[in-house]
């Protein structure tokens, strides 16, 4: 060891009592000191300087056991170890697919609103098209039922309508007006347009 009058005087230079003792131990001075400064507060270093638990090995069942030295009364769990590369990356990979399956996830929900869109205005178009056939026949009746069957001269046109009539006479009676049915169509027209309104926006 260094002598404490040898101590003193490299102490005065800058040096402490620590770094001294060091480099009498490994035979040259400890130059790296603003380093430790800083890293010795890390993790690693304080678990570092920590004493480690005693391993002790038992002959009757063959494995290791760990008994803890329980002078120093701190334990390695109270400091947290940083992550590593690959649990970040994991971690990284696993917020991108959230990301990306909560996209799929609102544009599967805006193609199925769009697709019940669609089926309501089918549906619609289904209707409308009923009504304008059943507007077209009661034309058709109206147009039979109105003609004047003494002024035909063929007998075979005569019998036609003549059936014919019979036939619109035969069938259970709509009671819905002309105006009413127009009115019914008119409202579906106004429904579908509605819904291809919403469809574009």
């Amino acid at each position: 060891m260094v002598s404490l009058c040898a101590a003193k005087w490299i102490k005065s230079s800058g040096f402490s009592v620590c770094s001294v003792q060091n480099s009498t131990k490994n035979g040259a001075p400890f130059v790296l000191e603003h380093c430790w400064q800083i890293l010795s507060a890390e993790p690693k270093w304080v678990m570092y300087n920590m004493p480690k638990p005693v391993v002790t090995k038992r002959k009757n069942n063959g494995s290791l056991e760990v008994i803890e030295d329980t002078e120093t009364g701190s334990s390695s769990g109270d400091v947290a170890r940083p992550m590593g590369c690959k649990k970040l990356k994991a971690l990284e990979q696993r917020a991108h697919q959230n990301e990306v399956g909560e996209s799929i996830a609102a544009r599967l929900k805006d193609l199925l609103e769009l697709n019940e869109k669609k089926l309501l205005q089918n549906k619609l178009a289904v209707q409308v098209t009923k009504k304008k056939m059943r507007f077209d026949k009661r034309i058709r009746d109206e147009r039979i039922m109105s003609m004047d069957l003494s002024v035909m001269t063929d007998p075979r046109k005569r019998a036609y309508f003549e059936k014919k009539q019979e036939k619109i006479l035969s069938q259970p009676s709509d009671d819905s007006s002309d105006e009413d049915v127009e009115d019914e169509v008119e409202d579906v027209v106004e429904e579908v347009t509605e819904v291809e309104d919403g469809l574009e926006d």
